[in-house]
């Protein structure tokens, strides 16, 4: 079996390296989509009281600090849902996430 190249400097193998790179993308990537699923939660609420499109999307970008294109695409995925939707627990959040995670690592 090969190991991973020496690194001269810093006496570590590249393969270290480059899987804590992968995990430290991996939370990124993690902490991302809990935050659209955040977004989307908060602006069907936000729909639901009477808001109008650009307040929503001034809310969410103050409160859950998204780019704008992902708070857009939160509140378009919501914006035709029926009332009393049920967005699911953590537990749906973190199955919907492995799904989501396999389908952009593969």
């Amino acid at each position: 079996m090969m190991k991973g190249r020496e690194d001269s400097v810093h006496g570590k193998s590249h393969d270290s390296r480059v899987y804590r790179n992968i995990r430290r993308r991996k939370g990124r990537l993690e902490k991302l989509l809990f935050k659209f699923g955040r977004a989307r939660r908060r602006a069907y609420a936000l729909k639901r009281k009477g808001y109008i499109k650009s307040e929503i999307e001034k809310i969410l970008q103050d409160e859950i600090c998204l780019n704008s294109r992902y708070i857009k695409d939160a509140y378009h995925s919501v914006k035709d849902l029926p009332p009393h939707v049920t967005f699911g627990g953590l537990n749906d959040q973190r199955a919907s996430y492995h799904a989501s995670l396999r389908s952009i690592l593969i």
